[in-house]
């Protein structure tokens, strides 16, 4: 499972004492990451979810898809879509398997 975790001072506009990803925000990164991620199946689309703890996908191929495996998204465009939210800093991302 590919796991994106916000940290930190990332959202230019919250308090930094807060430190809290809104549902809004988080809601946000779901649907650029289902709008960036390839279709063939529909599987890895649609395995976007989110928590307390941050976004997640639980489709076993996505790490490959990222890496850049299908033609028809780059590599590394969990990170693109996650950045083009406004407010998300680079910094603030960490995308790993779980």
């Amino acid at each position: 499972m590919m796991k994106v975790k916000l940290t930190g001072d990332i959202f230019a506009e919250y308090d930094k004492a807060h430190k809290v990803i809104s549902d809004k925000i988080k809601k946000e990164i779901v649907a650029n990451l289902k709008e960036a991620t390839p279709v063939d199946t529909g599987e890895a689309r649609d395995s976007w979810a989110s928590d307390a703890n941050g976004v997640y996908n639980t489709a076993d191929h996505i790490i490959d898809l990222n890496r850049g495996s299908s033609q028809k998204a780059p590599a590394h465009f969990v990170e693109r879509a996650i950045l083009s939210v406004n407010g998300v800093k680079p910094n603030g991302i960490v995308v790993r398997e779980v």
